[in-house]
């Protein structure tokens, strides 16, 4: 499970570092659905925040899901943001690691006075649950605040991970993509000689 989580906080950091915004992902891995969210974070003309005690815990029908460890948050209002990421009520975390960030329908948490575009990376582990156990929805969901030089946005996407098998078939398929690759090369060659 910790290889996973690990892989998981990777990847999401290196997607958050394309896209210079907050992701949050999360992933049904195994018998767990773990939690990850990382990047920066653009507080410029949020206004004044309030504060807030929490940790790592989602609530799909009130649209919040926040990752990390506990602790005191500054929590901003943004302007657009979605309902609801499913129908599930509130369950906190077994395991919580690393900044405690997120969001709650149109409210933004952040650490507790987090300088403005400072990295922030955390992971909740929800042991023995799937999606549907936490009444998940999958899909993107965004929100969004600031506007030109100080928009920013939160992306969270929701999704089921691929059993090793299907990977295994998904690596089998570009591997024969690149022999056939490498065959269509030979041959053209070949046959430009002639």
């Amino acid at each position: 499970m910790r290889l996973t989580t690990l892989v998981s906080a990777l990847l999401l950091g290196l997607t958050s570092a394309l896209q210079g915004a907050v992701t949050f992902s999360i992933q049904e891995i195994g018998s767990d659905v773990v939690f990850t969210g990382s990047g920066t974070i653009d507080l410029e003309g949020l206004g004044a925040p309030a504060s807030a005690g929490w940790s790592g815990s989602v609530s799909p029908s009130n649209a919040w899901a926040i990752v990390g460890a506990g602790g005191d948050a500054d929590v901003y209002t943004v302007s657009v943001f979605p309902t609801n990421i499913g129908s599930g009520g509130t369950t906190f975390a077994d395991a919580n690691t690393g900044d405690l960030f997120g969001v709650f329908k149109s409210h933004l948490y952040v650490p507790q006075d987090y300088i403005s575009g400072s990295s922030l990376l955390g992971t909740s582990t929800f042991s023995g649950q799937s999606l549907a156990s936490l009444g998940l929805t999958e899909g993107v969901y965004t929100w969004s605040w600031g506007s030109g030089g100080n928009a920013d946005s939160a992306t969270l996407t929701i999704s089921a991970v691929p059993e090793p098998g299907t990977w295994a078939l998904a690596a089998g398929i570009v591997s024969l993509g690149f022999v056939g690759l490498k065959r269509y090369r030979k041959v053209r060659g070949a046959v430009s000689k002639a």
